[in-house]
């Protein structure tokens, strides 16, 4: 095994993860192609508390019927251009997210994510330094 893969782990296209700071397992699609991680929310609203910039949301979990809330603080704002070059800005919040054995505090842009198949996108900055992606395979990291 070359140096460079040696202690990164393996994921697949797809893989299941646990978002920690919701206690949510959801499915996730694994998209190096992709600079920061995105999380499916629903009513997103934004609210200031102690001066500060923060989001309440919900978000959904295929296991569980009832969608779970979250109050988070904004760490800042991604400006998106979609398809039809219109710019998108979403809230950026922090969560603990764990694939298989290693949990990692990421960045994840917040945006409705309910006409894909994937409740959560991996990007980047989750996979870069600890992993490779095969995407020959899928769920290789188990439940």
């Amino acid at each position: 095994m070359p140096a460079s893969l040696r202690n990164k782990m393996i994921l697949g296209e797809a893989e299941f993860a646990y978002l920690e700071t919701a206690e949510v397992k959801m499915r996730a699609r694994i998209d190096s192609g992709a600079e920061t991680s995105s999380l499916h929310a629903e009513n997103i609203e934004r609210f200031e508390r102690d001066g500060e910039s923060w989001v309440r949301f919900s978000t959904r979990s295929q296991e569980q019927a009832e969608p779970v809330v979250l109050e988070l603080p904004v760490t800042r704002r991604l400006r998106i251009k979609s398809t039809n070059e219109t710019l998108d800005r979403r809230p950026v919040v922090e969560v603990n997210v764990r694939i298989g054995k290693h949990t990692e505090r990421i960045e994840v842009s917040l945006v409705d994510r309910g006409h894909f198949e994937f409740p959560l996108l991996i990007g980047r900055n989750f996979l870069k330094g600890i992993a490779v992606v095969d995407v020959s395979q899928a769920y290789i990291q188990g439940k």
